[in-house]
Formats: C-alpha cells, structure tokens, sequence
C-alpha cells in the first residue's frame, strides 16, 4: 500500500508538467504572413523615404526571404497572384481575343506588389 501511494502521487507529480505545444501549419503561416506583411511596409516606407541602394536591397531581400516562407501557400491558394510574383516579366496576348495584359512585374525588374497581404 506504501508503494502504491509513491506510485500515484509520482505519476500526479510527472503528469502535471506542460509540454510546449507545437504550431499547427495555419498558425505558423499567419505568423510569416504577418512578419512578411510587416517587412514589405517597412521596405515600402525605406522607398518613400529615399533610402540608399544597400539598405533598398537589404529591406527587399529580407522581404523576399520571408515571402519564400509563404510561397507554397500562395501558389496552392493563389496561383494567379503566385503568377504575378514569380512569372516571367513578359507581357501577355492572347490573339483568339486580342486582350493585351501587362506583366505583373514592377519597371526596372522589381517585383510586384504582395497583393495577398
């Protein structure tokens, strides 16, 4: 009976600990979305701003390193915005209808704009 009491206030002891809880997938895409969201303000306002070329490629390349935390899910989700971002910056034609439609990239090669955000 001595033995059993160890037992069980033992196993009340070791069961109450609190394992750290593991994001699910939705929840750590909203928190790189959020992040990626944040930078691309950030890097919007560094153009506004007239900052230098290193920090622009600084602020893009971080924004870009975030978006590539996304990507899956944007190009799942939203393949025509995935199209847009990562396309070939080459306009489209389509002759059966003679619709003209500009590239989604910026001028000067830049990226477009993260309109899912």
């Amino acid at each position: 009976m001595k033995y059993l009491s160890f037992f069980i206030t033992l196993l009340l002891c070791c069961g109450c600990q609190n394992e750290p809880r593991s994001l699910t997938v939705k929840e750590s895409l909203l928190r790189n979305i959020d992040s990626l969201e944040s930078e691309v303000v950030h890097f919007r306002d560094l153009a506004k701003q007239g900052a230098t070329e290193a920090e622009l490629a600084g602020a893009f390349r971080q924004c870009r390193l975030l978006y590539k935390k996304t990507e899956w899910a944007v190009e799942y989700f939203q393949p025509s915005v995935a199209r847009f971002i990562n396309g070939p910056a080459l306009d489209e034609t389509e002759a059966e209808e003679n619709r003209f439609f500009p590239s989604g990239r910026l001028p000067g090669g830049g990226r477009a704009a993260l309109s899912f955000v």
